[in-house]
């Protein structure tokens, strides 16, 4: 197999963006090639993962123990799955069966640490991946917050209402519902 075809599959994925060839090749053939018939798991839901697994040929199916009633996702050549095991120690949240025959590259987490060992630049390109992608589910989070924070806050309007007949010298804040009102000393104490 030429050096060109072992590095194929791993240049069109994101993961692997960035890298040269030489390290993708150095990926390649520290992979482990795997041929799986049909049926058979290429990962199992709730188990711990060490390898992550390119499709190079065929396809699989993706399913979750807790939606059986959900159709399986179709998993086509060229994707990579349970990626994260390949760097991390995780629990795998879904299974993945072959779907007819597949042909697949195991990543073992063990064997990309051996390869970061000696080249610590693959380590630090993994690293700007995980962090980007981080920083786009923050930035997601924040995103979401942003469109339900108005509609949490249009149902209990805050109304500053100064009593000026108290005999306490106290201001009280009208609370969101299910709360009770908050009396505030004027000078900076609190009742």
């Amino acid at each position: 197999m030429t050096a060109e075809a072992l590095i194929a599959p791993l240049r069109r994925v994101a993961i692997f963006h960035g890298l040269d060839d030489d390290q993708l090749a150095r990926i390649a053939r520290s992979a482990e090639r795997i041929v799986f018939r049909d049926g058979d798991t290429l990962i199992e839901e709730d188990e711990e993962g060490d390898a992550a697994f390119l499709i190079v040929s065929g396809g699989a199916r993706l399913t979750h123990a807790y939606a059986p009633h959900l159709p399986p996702q179709l998993i086509e050549p060229g994707c990579l799955v349970g990626e994260m095991a390949m760097l991390t120690e995780v629990v795998h949240g879904a299974s993945i069966a072959a779907a007819g025959v597949v042909r697949a590259l195991k990543i073992t987490r063990a064997g990309l640490l051996e390869l970061m060992e000696v080249d610590p630049s693959l380590a630090e390109h993994f690293i700007g991946k995980i962090t980007a992608r981080l920083q786009d589910v923050a930035d997601e989070l924040r995103r979401i917050d942003d469109l339900l924070a108005p509609a949490e806050l249009a149902p209990a309007e805050l109304a500053l209402e100064a009593d000026a007949a108290s005999t306490d010298d106290r201001t009280t804040f009208s609370a969101p519902s299910g709360f009770a009102s908050l009396p505030f000393a004027q000078q900076g104490g609190v009742a």
